[in-house]
């Protein structure tokens, strides 16, 4: 199963949220956001949304319970949610059996100090089978890891004494009942603590000290062998996390699983091992793993991951209709989620921090530059020039509608800012120098410099008219004196005399490629992260970076 697209309206927090784009590649998707920004949201709105396959009214299932509606509005909520070739929506009374059991969640509220017995009316192989112990709301402990730890007890106990009762103890039958129960959760220990046995845990046994007191599996570690009660948080929660898996694998096919919250109490690296492993040796591949987090480790997993999409719900309004689409893999943007960039530009200290606009950073990273870092939370000029400014950084912003001397003025006054000596990034992506380095011999130059001249005269009249307010729009405006701004505001007919002509170093300086031109078929259907990988385009760059 795969999720492609999702709306919620008058849910929880939102007004209007669609998710969309999400790729059938996407075996895994990570939203990402600082605390309170609705990530939890959508784990409400996948519970609320379909019956659950023990087919109990639990609380949830009230269309008129307010805990999902909006509140300062009132109206009912609804969920759509397409997946595949189909849809489930809910609204009001409405719900769709036929996806009974499709949907599999924990909240982030999961982890117990010590292990109790499961309370409910059913044994245990009919809770685990009819999801029984799934919490009414999102917001309730999760308590399955009582029933997963019993559960795994008895079918490892039942595998030992059918081989006593059979006769069949011997190394290759035990070896198939340790393969199935014990081996598996170790090797995953193993992948994510490391190799080294004083600091990995290894399950070992259970013990019940009396009838009257529940199984406790123990852990090794070093020559220790510790009960779960006296692990550490971020243990804990690795062992919850897989000993559901592996209770429940078979249970698990064909479904959409969401788990808030995994990397509480972990390290960076411990992160990253936990999600990899989770993604690529516990989903099975039929299903798709939703999950929430701000950390790194699982941002960075997700980054590097083909089977991977990032969401980012940072900064939305909920009363306004919000969609959200996956973040761009090479974009190091979506790591201020977790490292905020002042913190970043210390780790950076001996090397350069480098603010710029909107999402033109994964341009510039894929440059490898040595010792330095873009970053850019969809930055417009004037946040770019605050940002370097009052950080000591620097920052790079397009040149849009400045002459030849407006660009070394500025440079000199505001010795922060470096500003591209074309109209902006496109216009260096799709320059014809860098466009011949990519097609070589093929590349026809004059026919190209031929059509974005047909193309700049096409449009040159309706530029004109936005020249002036284009200019009035740069931050740097407001820092001149009186005199320099006006001479400023009167300068615009140098641009306009540059945009007028038909030489082409001349006006493609100032020339809007990224808006103009994008039918020209040696520039169609190209991929910028492809033209960024070029010598011409990293060259371009160090010079601009280099210029005194």
């Amino acid at each position: 199963m795969r999720i492609h697209e999702l709306q919620l309206t008058n849910f929880k927090r939102f007004t209007d949220l669609t998710i969309k784009g999400i790729p059938d590649s996407a075996k895994l998707v990570l939203l990402i956001g600082s605390n309170g920004c609705g990530k939890s949201s959508v784990f409400d709105a996948f519970n609320w949304v379909v019956t659950p396959s023990h087919n109990v009214e639990l609380p949830h299932h009230k269309s008129s319970d307010p805990y999902f509606q909006k509140s300062d509005k009132g109206l009912s909520p609804r969920v759509l949610i397409s997946i595949d070739e189909n849809e489930i929506t809910r609204s009001d009374m409405e719900f769709y059996s036929d996806y009974a059991g499709s949907f599999y969640g924990r909240s982030s509220l999961r982890i117990p100090a010590r292990i109790k017995y499961p309370s409910y009316q059913v044994g245990l192989t009919e809770i685990m089978r009819e999801n029984a112990d799934t919490p009414s709301y999102f917001i309730e402990n999760d308590q399955r890891f009582f029933t997963d730890v019993h559960i795994h007890a008895d079918l490892l106990n039942q595998a030992m004494q059918r081989l006593l009762v059979e006769g069949k103890i011997d190394q290759e039958a035990t070896e198939e009942v340790r393969s199935k129960y014990i081996s598996k959760i170790n090797t995953a220990l193993i992948n994510i603590f490391g190799e080294d046995d004083k600091k990995t845990l290894r399950f070992v046994l259970y013990k019940q000290p009396s009838p009257s007191k529940p199984v406790e599996p123990y852990f090794k570690k070093g020559d220790s062998e510790i009960p779960f009660e006296l692990l550490s948080h971020g243990e804990k929660q690795v062992v919850i996390i897989l000993f559901n898996f592996l209770v429940r694998q078979d249970l698990l096919q064909d479904k959409i699983i969401y788990i808030d919250e995994m990397d509480v109490h972990m390290n960076t690296k411990l992160q990253f091992d936990l999600i990899k492993e989770v993604n690529e040796n516990w989903i099975p591949d039929s299903s798709q793993l939703w999950t929430a987090s701000h950390a790194l480790g699982f941002i960075d997993y997700a980054r590097q991951s083909d089977q991977a999409a990032i969401i980012d719900f940072d900064d939305l309004d909920f009363d306004q209709v919000q969609v959200l689409e996956p973040q761009p893999k090479e974009s190091l943007d979506i790591l201020e989620i977790a490292v905020p960039t002042e913190f970043l530009q210390k780790l950076l200290s001996d090397g350069r921090f480098i603010f710029c606009e909107g999402i033109d950073t994964a341009h510039y990273n894929s440059l490898n530059l040595k010792h330095t870092l873009f970053v850019s939370n969809k930055y417009n000029k004037f946040d770019v020039f605050t940002r370097a400014r009052d950080t000591h950084a620097t920052g790079i912003i397009d040149r849009d509608y400045l002459t030849d001397d407006e660009v070394d003025k500025f440079e000199k006054q505001f010795e922060f800012i470096r500003i591209l000596r074309l109209y902006s990034i496109e216009n260096y992506l799709y320059h014809p120098d860098n466009l011949a380095e990519v097609d070589g011999e093929k590349f026809d130059r004059l026919a190209y410099i031929d059509a974005i001249t047909a193309e700049k005269n096409k449009v040159k009249e309706n530029l004109i008219l936005g020249i002036q307010k284009a200019r009035e729009g740069y931050p740097f405006n407001k820092e001149l004196n009186g005199s320099e701004r006006k001479d400023f505001t009167g300068n615009s007919g140098e641009v306009l005399k540059m945009l007028q002509s038909d030489d082409f170093d001349t006006f493609y300086r100032v020339f809007p490629t990224k808006e103009y031109g994008k039918q020209i078929p040696q520039r169609a259907n190209r991929k910028p992260s492809d033209l960024a990988k070029t010598k011409w385009f990293k060259q371009s760059i160090t010079d601009l970076l280099q210029a005194d």
